[in-house]
């Protein structure tokens, strides 16, 4: 299965496939928009990525017993809210990926978890681990016509009828065989 490659928006995220339109060119990089990532200007960003991967560590956890999460919006099921609420009440402790919790939540005038914004630049992994702490909108490469390995099944619908002759001879399109 290849990937065709894609074109960006005016805002750099990926827009669509790449058709060969006058005017247009394939994309080196973009970034990815979702209206899902709303919290961080609608990219994805090394905040979110972190929070999210979080969000599903710590359900994991909660899940299993390990830790309580307070469902601080009372609707029954642990939530962003609730993981929210969890992170700003524990700002010390730091994500899997090593970002202080107090760096991607804070606490907001209302005491309600405040997501930090990190979209209006990109990651710096130049630095290391220093300045990708300062978050940024993650870029993603676009690697043209990659193929990525897919496992397949065909499924053949077939019917087969015998010859009224032998080997059917005679129709110009079967062999005489040569066995015994």
């Amino acid at each position: 299965m290849a990937f065709p490659p894609l074109t960006v928006d005016a805002n750099g995220a990926f827009a669509g496939s790449y058709d060969g339109t006058a005017g247009t060119t394939p994309a080196a990089s973009g970034y990815y928009m979702s209206a899902d990532l709303a919290s961080w200007g609608g990219y994805m960003t090394w905040y979110a990525f972190s929070f999210l991967g979080e969000s599903e560590y710590l359900g994991a956890m909660a899940a299993a017993g390990a830790i309580t999460i307070a469902d601080a919006d009372a609707d029954g099921a642990i939530t962003s809210v609730d993981i929210a609420v969890y992170l700003m009440s524990n700002p010390s402790n730091t994500t899997q990926t090593g970002m202080p919790y107090s760096a991607i939540v804070s606490a907001g005038t209302d005491g309600m978890p405040v997501i930090t914004n990190d979209s209006d630049h990109d990651v710096d992994v130049s630095g290391g681990a220093t300045t990708v702490a300062a978050g940024g909108k993650l870029t993603f490469d676009v690697i043209s016509d990659c193929a990525a390995p897919v496992d397949v099944t065909i499924d053949f619908d077939a019917t087969f009828t015998k010859c009224s002759t032998d080997n059917c001879a005679g129709d110009g399109y079967h062999v005489t065989p040569t066995w015994d």
